[in-house]
């Protein structure tokens, strides 16, 4: 949470004299690689979800558990 609110502040002060949805959209289009273009992103959060998620499979589970 506090990344996601660090990087809409940045956004925001990257274009001060905008209303804060044009700024975040402004930045968004400038920096299409940011922590906050990749928070946004469904399919990178699919991703990450998914690889968390087999992270617990092999970690928490027993390995007969999962086959």
């Amino acid at each position: 949470m506090i990344i996601l609110l660090q990087e809409l502040a940045a956004a925001i002060q990257a274009s001060p004299g905008d209303v804060p949805a044009e700024a975040v959209d402004i930045y968004l289009k400038m920096k299409r690689d940011s922590t906050l273009a990749n928070i946004l992103d469904p399919d990178y959060q699919r991703k990450q979800f998914s690889v968390a998620a087999e992270d617990i499979l092999q970690n928490y589970l027993e390995p007969k558990t999962c086959k």
